[in-house]
């Protein structure tokens, strides 16, 4: 976690969790010209999202080892020749099972909802509500739809065991003072990627809740 002063304000000198986010969230900008989204830089961000996850106790342990496994496979991807989620998505398609388990379509999808998860939570928090109370606002529109109805009650229900909103945020190296402003630095770098990657697959008839 990152290093917080005495005051509870946030050291300038350290680097929080949501500074991370945001350098490692630059990286995968989709090229003007190209109009993709480079993998590497893809897998690099949601790496960093990991502590975010971490940090919200036993409900999200599952998202996060999935996470880890799937920005592992997508760095294989990569050092294979797969360099751009269009790219990737391309190969998927042409094969015929873009929706398969373990396909590179189905891991970005999951990859791209867990950062749009985290930017919503952030948000929420920016705009100030607490903790448990961000949790199903940001879990809703994000992996809720791909969860089901068993898994979907199952992590709600796990929200109640969430940390405090002041304890969440110290451990990612934030106030309540400093949290609207992150956030919003945060957002305005990751929404239009996972803004971009969603209408992707829309376009490529990949949208949908799977």
């Amino acid at each position: 976690a990152a290093q917080v002063m005495a005051s509870g304000t946030p050291s300038h000198i350290a680097t929080t969790v949501i500074d991370c986010l945001t350098e490692a969230s630059k990286a995968v900008a989709p090229d003007s010209q190209n109009q993709d989204v480079p993998l590497d830089a893809l897998a690099r961000a949601c790496e960093a999202i990991e502590p975010v996850l971490a940090s919200l106790g036993g409900a999200f342990g599952f998202a996060q080892s999935d996470l880890v496994k799937k920005v592992a496979a997508t760095k294989k991807r990569v050092a294979a020749g797969t360099t751009t989620a269009i790219q990737a998505l391309d190969a998927d398609i042409a094969g015929g099972k873009p929706k398969d388990s373990g396909s590179a379509a189905r891991d970005l999808k999951r990859m791209v909802y867990l950062l749009w998860f985290v930017e919503l939570l952030l948000v929420k928090l920016g705009e100030g509500l607490e903790l448990k109370q961000a949790l199903p606002a940001a879990y809703a529109p994000t992996m809720e739809t791909y969860h089901g109805w068993v898994l979907g009650k199952t992590v709600r229900a796990a929200f109640i065991a969430a940390p405090t909103t002041d304890a969440f945020l110290q451990t990612i190296g934030e106030t309540r003072e400093s949290i609207p402003a992150s956030s919003a630095r945060f957002s305005g770098i990751c929404h239009p990627v996972v803004d971009f990657l969603v209408k992707t697959y829309e376009a490529k008839g990949l949208g949908g809740n799977w």
